[in-house]
């Protein structure tokens, strides 16, 4: 079979985002301040569980370094 990655979202969790709570470089986010319901819980990568927020963690656990790999483009006749 093939891999499957997934995000599981808890559509009740309620947050507000700061700097803090983002895993990025950039020290600085666009949604800073803003409240939003619905929040990502838990990410799998090919079956690993690589990232979860247990509920009352001020912030999630990356559980696995990344693995991501730069996939380059095709054009449609090359493929």
């Amino acid at each position: 079979g093939a891999d499957a990655d997934l995000v599981v979202v808890d559509l009740a969790r309620r947050a507000k985002i700061t700097k803090e709570i983002l895993h990025t470089v950039t020290p600085w986010s666009i949604y800073e301040g803003w409240d939003v319901t619905g929040w990502p819980v838990m990410t799998v990568v090919r079956g690993n569980v690589v990232m979860e927020w247990p509920e009352g963690e001020p912030r999630a656990k990356v559980t696995e370094a990344c693995t991501g790999q730069y996939i380059r483009r095709r054009l449609a006749r090359q493929a």
